[in-house]
């Protein structure tokens, strides 16, 4: 820490309890100072996935590398966001969610997450692999973070934030099966509500497959 603002290399560090290495720099630019954090290191996804909802971590197994940018503006306020971008490879990790999420162990899988946080908005955009693309707001309620809008697509294209409130599904896909989908829509709360009047999370399904699986058959 000098006159030029704070530095480091090879610092040691644990994410998620595991261990990390971080370096650390003072950036200039055109919207000002910002501290440049970029770190990488081995995480199991199920610990982070536990952090979002205990039951998701069950569908986890395995741990992927992978490797952050973390940018935090010097000044506050206004539209100077905290960036966050992470590239993660789930080689290794198998995932038993329901198709095109589900993989094996050994099938190679590129993962990507970029967030920007601001005063006011968080947003959230994921890539996993060619398969889904998804775009969500996020807004904190008594130190509680839920989706405020979203939108989950399948296959070819980006999702992008919906107006409305909820989360849109879209995209095209080889076969779906809708028994796989309402287990896991309800395991993630996505058809349930606090109360009769309690609006449902998903609001629209756009979805079309070449095969459609539903009700076992």
């Amino acid at each position: 820490i000098d006159n030029d603002g704070i530095s480091g290399d090879r610092i040691t560090a644990r994410v998620l309890d595991q261990p990390a290495t971080l370096e650390i720099r003072t950036l200039q630019g055109n919207a000002g100072a910002h501290v440049q954090i970029k770190s990488r290191g081995m995480l199991a996804p199920s610990q982070l996935m536990a952090r979002i909802n205990a039951d998701w971590s069950r569908y986890f197994q395995g741990e992927g590398r992978w490797q952050a940018n973390l940018k935090l503006p010097l000044s506050s306020g206004g539209n100077h966001a905290k960036k966050l971008h992470v590239e993660a490879m789930w080689d290794n990790v198998t995932v038993s969610l329901p198709e095109p999420l589900a993989k094996p162990a050994g099938e190679p899988l590129y993962v990507e997450v970029n967030a920007d946080v601001t005063d006011t908005e968080q947003k959230l955009f994921v890539q996993y692999g060619n398969r889904v693309h998804t775009a969500v707001q996020l807004v904190t309620e008594q130190d509680v973070v839920r989706i405020a809008r979203g939108e989950l697509h399948f296959g070819e294209g980006k999702a992008a934030l919906p107006k409305p409130p909820g989360v849109r599904v879209s995209g095209n896909l080889e076969k779906i099966s809708l028994d796989e989908w309402r287990v896991f829509a309800g395991d993630a709360g996505w058809l349930s509500g606090s109360g009769a009047s309690a609006p449902r999370l998903l609001y629209d399904l756009d979805v079309h497959a070449n095969r459609l699986l539903a009700f076992g058959q």
